[in-house]
């Protein structure tokens, strides 16, 4: 019994992918109308600079409780746990703030390699808390503060619940 023969070209409108087949998209940049693009540009801003102040807000919290809890050097251990992904997640989030004022905005690739830089900056940030902050790090107030950093998008979406 032999089976029938498969052709192996694929339908014009799909193209093989890594998992599949998925849709072909389009090289040709969408054509919305300038308010439209000026709305999507608006709410970006605000959403950007809602999460810079929330993880702000979230770690300057953390770090006050942090000293008023274990003191000075929790204090100051929690510092370098919040800045380690405050300052690289700030600078990318001004550099897809400014995208926004261009006329073609931010590509995917210049976002990937944005955040790939973002986490491998952040990695090198307490890389370097641990090898010079030595035996004064109190590692617990470092992950604490991390961890609120990261997850700060929380404050958001309690703020954003209470308007509703």
């Amino acid at each position: 019994m032999t089976l029938p023969e498969h052709k192996s070209e694929q339908p014009p409108a799909l193209t093989q992918g890594l998992f599949g087949y998925i849709d072909r998209v389009s090289e040709a940049p969408l054509d919305l109308p300038v308010e439209v693009k000026r709305q999507i540009d608006g709410r970006a801003r605000r959403d950007l600079i809602k999460v810079i102040l929330s993880q702000a807000v979230v770690g300057f919290l953390v770090v006050g409780l942090s000293v008023a809890i274990g003191g000075y050097s929790a204090g100051l251990s929690a510092l370098a746990g919040f800045a380690s992904y405050f300052l690289p997640n700030t600078l990318f989030a001004l550099r897809l703030l400014l995208g926004t004022y261009g006329a073609k905005g931010t590509d995917f690739f210049v976002f990937f390699v944005g955040e790939f830089a973002k986490v491998l900056s952040a990695l090198v940030l307490l890389f370097l808390v641990g090898r010079f902050g030595g035996d004064r790090i109190n590692w617990l107030y470092v992950v604490i503060a991390l961890i609120a950093t990261l997850k700060s998008y929380f404050l958001i979406m309690c703020v954003e619940g209470i308007k509703r």
